[in-house]
């Protein structure tokens, strides 16, 4: 083999090595880190304090409710929306009379799950730090609702803008939810939906990527569905009389 023909082979097997070993480093590095995702915690709406008669408090119900997040990006050189969700999550209403109050509500960052173990681990280990105990809880306090009408009528979707603190990590926000709710006939239940849009890098989120993952968008969406029992149809205790 001549000396040209020498360092041509040369370069190209540690070109060849150093893709590799990013590749491989990428896939070690989402694999090993992240933890295994148990919960260190169950979720539980604090109780509001009572504040008038008539006053009717509902509890979120976490079994028929969901949170999720959505955020584009290029997976191997294609457009792809990453959805992570969970059902962990807790939150409690209050209504006297045509007034809403809404108590804190949190969510579980370590339960949130994608269609992809690897990203999984890598959103608890390396982008929400979920995997540590004390970034576990994201949480959503509200501070004003506008939108609310004269009179809610049963069986009738009202559009409200709730604006409340959003704590993520160790940097709260305030963030503004356009939320739809609908309080059942009965009474006995709250339904709503809501969504927002924040930029994660305001959180100090860094979302490091993998060589076949590009474009993330810089700004992620949040959303939340969710029913919310009253206290006496969760049979937790009647609504004060």
């Amino acid at each position: 083999m001549n000396r040209a023909l020498h360092w041509a082979v040369s370069a190209a097997i540690i070109f060849l090595a150093l893709v590799a070993g990013g590749v491989v480093g990428s896939l070690v590095f989402l694999r090993v880190t992240g933890g295994t995702g148990q919960l260190s915690t169950d979720l539980e709406a604090p109780p509001m304090e009572p504040s008038a008669p008539r006053e009717v408090q509902y509890v979120v119900d976490a079994a028929a409710s969901e949170v999720r997040f959505r955020i584009d990006e290029e997976l191997s050189g294609r457009p792809f929306e990453v959805v992570g969700t969970t059902d962990q999550l807790s939150g409690s209403i209050s209504i006297v009379g045509d007034d809403i109050t809404f108590g804190p509500f949190r969510i579980n960052a370590r339960a949130l799950q994608t269609d992809d173990p690897r990203r999984d681990r890598a959103i608890r280990g390396q982008i929400l730090l979920s995997a540590r105990d004390e970034y576990e809880l994201i949480e959503y306090v509200p501070t004003r609702v506008e939108g609310l009408p004269a009179a809610l009528a049963d069986g009738r979707t009202v559009a409200l803008s709730v604006t409340g603190d959003l704590t993520i990590r160790d940097v709260t926000l305030p963030v503004t939810f356009s939320l739809n709710l609908r309080q059942e006939s009965d009474r006995g239940a709250l339904v709503g939906d809501g969504a927002t849009t924040i930029g994660y890098a305001d959180y100090g989120i860094v979302v490091r990527t993998p060589p076949f993952v590009a474009n993330v968008s810089p700004t992620v969406t949040l959303e939340i569905e969710f029913r919310a029992l009253s206290l006496e149809a969760a049979g937790a205790a009647p609504a004060r009389e």
